[in-house]
């Protein structure tokens, strides 16, 4: 039997809209000084100060739990602002062995991921163009109340499980976005995840991209 390759980092295409953040503690926040003063020089100072202490907080929230990768989008549609995150980290368990449809039908049989997460909307097994077959979740903002989770229960949330080649562990690609409004375009949001979500791939230790099991 060969041995798969084994996956020393991944690539993911973001569009234009999104904020790609550093991470290393030792250069982040003089990192991201320069990417507000690039992207926002049409800002204010205090506006642009604002911005720098949000995205320096978010990377290191980010750097703390192990992300490989933080990023925030931001645009306007008709009027109204859109936010939203994406999250790469990576969680034990082997799923290159499991059998995913099961999984994903008790995830959904049992309505949720983990204890503090909001009920589970969608799950399912799907074909990522560049990794291959994924756990896919989708977690559906809920009006607050009693039945109601405290964490993540106010935010769509479109998660994918993924093996990474080669080392028995799972990629987790997460994204997010707040419900603020009620009128956010979560459909629209969620086609756009999907489809960066279709570029995600994993590279060897010479940097080349791994291609889908067999």
């Amino acid at each position: 039997m060969i041995a798969a390759r084994q996956a020393k980092s991944f690539r993911i295409a973001l569009t234009a809209e999104w904020w790609d953040l550093p991470l290393n503690p030792a250069t982040r926040d003089a990192e991201i000084e320069a990417l507000v003063a690039e992207r926002r020089a049409d800002a204010t100072p205090a506006l642009r100060r604002t911005i720098v202490t949000i995205l320096s907080r978010t990377a290191a929230a980010a750097h703390d739990i192990g992300a490989g990768l933080c990023a925030e989008y931001g645009t306007a549609e008709e009027g109204q602002l859109v936010g939203a995150s994406l999250l790469v980290t990576e969680a034990p368990g082997d799923l290159s062995r499991a059998d995913l449809e099961a999984l994903a039908e008790g995830m959904a049989a049992q309505g949720f991921v983990g204890p503090a997460d909001p009920p589970l909307a969608e799950s399912s097994v799907v074909t990522l163009n560049q990794v291959g077959r994924a756990i896919r979740v989708r977690f559906d903002p809920q009006t607050a109340g009693a039945d109601s989770p405290a964490i993540g229960s106010d935010s769509l949330r479109l998660q994918f499980f993924v093996p990474v080649p080669g080392t028995g562990a799972t990629a987790v690609v997460t994204f997010s976005s707040p419900a603020l409004t009620g009128h956010e375009p979560f459909d629209d949001l969620v086609q756009l995840f999907d489809a960066i979500a279709g570029t995600f791939c994993f590279l060897d230790e010479q940097g080349e991209q791994i291609p889908p099991a067999a």
